[in-house]
């Protein structure tokens, strides 16, 4: 989510992995700009060899953050409140 603009992107993922996380990394930087900061938990997707490369080549700063801190991500939260709500409508109506 782009805290400026609030423009959310959204992608599906397989799993919780680091070459998946940097693959859709790369997929928005070529939709929108590379960011110059990236607010991110803790987590091990995040932290991985892969992604510390791509935000060395494209000089993104890493501001790490604490996995629940409102006042960092309360829009993020709320998008993906949003988001698990208007998927879970769907369930039925879209094929397997």
């Amino acid at each position: 989510m782009n805290l400026w603009t609030e423009y959310s992107f959204a992608l599906p993922m397989r799993g919780y992995y680091a070459d998946e996380t940097a693959h859709n990394f790369l997929f928005i930087s070529t939709v929108m700009d590379p960011p110059k900061a990236i607010l991110s938990s803790q987590g091990c997707n995040l932290r991985s060899k892969v992604l510390s490369f791509i935000y060395n080549e494209y000089a993104i700063q890493r501001i790490k953050i604490s996995t629940y801190h409102p006042a960092f991500n309360g829009k993020l939260d709320r998008f993906k409140s949003s988001l698990k709500h208007l998927t879970g409508n769907l369930k039925g109506l879209l094929p397997l």
